[in-house]
């Protein structure tokens, strides 16, 4: 399907979801004038309708959030050929000017580099009127159903549409719970994670001196692939000290950003805590096993 067809697809079924959902604010309204029993009905109908379209659109969702990750790596792909081009264009300019090009060898080697700039601009517009269609959309769908969108698929460089909380910094990201842990012991030098543990994909993860990070995009230390409730960038593990602590997000220009859905250690979602050692980690629908070992 071609992201135009999603788009249209996916607006259509939006608009008869908020249909439905107007409905029942109607019906509710009008309360004190019809019985009980009748406008239990009425909004209970229009729920099992938005029920079932809200188990079509999920999947389409999902899809746009992909869509637009490509699109976004399309046009950066397209910022990028130009500033080699413009690169490759002021060398050949350089050469000329040196007489190592005459002006025949100059034109017809910076033909092909010339069209990719001036082209650069149409192109990039294009890319960039498409993914604020589907994030407009995708937009729409998170006010309507209340369901947190994948941020990275619909941040808006002028006027982000982000759930995930931008935090100051200086103060650390904004408490979803902490554990309380105690110190680990000095005496073990070696932090690792398990992952997809008992199975015949098993590994193992060192948390060095570098901090570690897991989520769905490939820059991570460790790609978790094919699950929808991971941030692109979700978790950071680092050594600080003899500690080992887990913080949940990552790094981003000066502040924090936290991951969409969070991180659960030992069940309870959290900011930051110590690991120890034995705690159960989980990220999205994966889960980890940290252990310290000699």
């Amino acid at each position: 399907m071609s992201n135009d067809e999603l788009l249209q697809s996916l607006a259509d079924l939006v608009e008869q979801y908020a249909k439905h959902r107007s409905f029942i604010e109607k019906a509710s309204e009008q309360a004190e004038k019809f019985s009980e029993v009748v406008v239990h009905r009425v909004v209970e109908d229009n729920r099992k309708k938005m029920k079932g379209l809200e188990e079509v659109v999920v999947p389409m969702i999902g899809q746009a959030s992909t869509a637009c990750l490509d699109l976004e790596a399309r046009r950066d792909k397209v910022q990028a050929d130009v500033s080699d081009s413009q690169l490759v264009l002021e060398e050949l300019q350089l050469r000329a000017a040196i007489g190592e090009l005459d002006d025949d060898a100059f034109e017809s080697q910076s033909a092909e580099v010339k069209g990719v700039v001036d082209s650069a601009d149409s192109n990039i517009t294009g890319l960039e009127e498409e993914l604020e269609r589907l994030r407009a959309l995708l937009s729409r769908w998170q006010e309507l159903s209340g369901t947190p969108v994948e941020q990275e698929a619909v941040s808006v460089e002028s006027e982000p549409v982000d759930n995930e909380p931008e935090t100051p910094m200086s103060e650390g990201p904004v408490s979803l719970g902490e554990v309380e842990l105690d110190e680990p012991d000095a005496t073990h030098s070696q932090g690792v994670l398990l992952v997809y543990e008992g199975t015949p994909q098993e590994q193992t993860l060192t948390i060095g001196d570098v901090s570690l990070t897991v989520g769905r995009g490939r820059n991570n230390s460790f790609q978790i692939k094919d699950d929808s409730k991971v941030s692109r960038m979700h978790t950071t593990f680092m050594r600080q000290g003899d500690a080992y602590v887990i913080r949940d997000g990552v790094e981003k220009g000066s502040g924090w950003k936290a991951s969409a859905n969070g991180t659960q250690v030992n069940g309870q979602l959290v900011t930051e805590a110590t690991l120890v050692g034995g705690e159960e980690i989980t990220i999205g629908e994966t889960h980890f096993r940290f252990q310290i070992v000699s």
